[in-house]
């Protein structure tokens, strides 16, 4: 038991002078704030600039079926009273088909649209990345930290740093 005694306050004793050494040497600690340099970069206005160019033709085609289905609804509104059966089953039958074209090519263009804006969200967060660790590197910073800060002061936060070398990079 004795000798648990002597381990356990020598190993205090290291403890307590390892932590002094490691408080007089200098640490260069940095903040970053990734959540505002990603909707502030560059990056992600090109990308945002290029996912709406991208699906711009998809998204019309989604408008002109949609006001199709509305042009047969509205048709058979006006038009069913005086209609034959034959011609009633027959605009009840193409509503149904242009309602589900219009809400195939609006599900299908959803997903399309999420995954395109996670890949660019992942783009954007592998440059960002790329920026922090050059900023950190050229720097001499001991230590970085992002988000889940409760607060930093403006000295150690390298936001406007990070993003500067991402405007240059664009």
């Amino acid at each position: 038991m004795n000798r648990n005694i002597v381990l356990l306050v020598a190993s205090i004793v290291l403890s307590v002078a390892s932590f002094q050494v490691v408080a007089q040497q200098d640490l260069k600690v940095g903040y970053v704030n990734v959540t505002g340099i990603f909707a502030a970069s560059p990056q992600k206005t090109q990308a945002d600039e290029k996912i709406n160019k991208e699906f711009t033709p998809r998204l019309e085609r989604a408008k002109e079926l949609e006001a199709a289905v509305k042009a047969l609804q509205e048709k058979y509104n006006r038009e069913a009273i005086t209609m034959s059966e034959k011609d009633l089953v027959d605009l009840q039958n193409k509503m149904i088909a242009a309602d589900r074209k219009f809400r195939e090519e609006q599900t299908y263009l959803q997903e399309d649209l999420k995954m395109r804006r996670q890949q660019a969200l992942a783009d954007a967060q592998k440059e960002i990345g790329k920026a922090i660790q050059e900023i950190a590197q050229n720097g001499k910073y001991d230590l970085i930290l992002t988000e889940g800060v409760f607060f930093s002061s403006q000295r150690i936060n390298i936001s406007d740093e990070v993003l500067e070398l991402l405007r240059k990079k664009k």
